[in-house]
């Protein structure tokens, strides 16, 4: 059950990575906001934050190698509202700036 439950909480906070808050899954599944970060935990290995985190850099990496969009406009599209921010957590992530990662891995023509 909690199986096919994280399936569908999975599938929400993907689509939905960019604004998703703990708070919006407590109104959509009705249950309370440590349910979450257990379920998360057990079956990633990681925190909500965590888990969040992970998507939003994710996303970002495939648009920085397939995109020509500004890291400005990246870092919005995945929903880091302050690029200093998207920039720290990139590199800590990643050991290079966003702009090193693109130059490196781009697949643009």
């Amino acid at each position: 059950m909690n199986q096919l439950l994280f399936r569908e909480i999975e599938l929400y906070i993907q689509t939905h990575y960019q604004t998703v808050t703990i708070q919006q899954l407590v109104k959509k599944f009705h249950y309370n906001e440590d349910f979450y970060n257990r379920l998360i935990k057990e079956n990633t290995g990681l925190t909500y934050s965590s888990y969040l985190q992970q998507i939003k850099l994710t996303k970002a990496e495939i648009l920085l190698t397939t995109t020509k969009y500004s890291i400005e406009e990246i870092s919005q599209q995945v929903g880091y509202q302050n690029r200093s921010y998207f920039y720290r957590v990139f590199t800590r992530k990643y050991g290079v700036t966003p702009a090193q990662y693109r130059k490196n891995n781009s697949r643009t023509t």
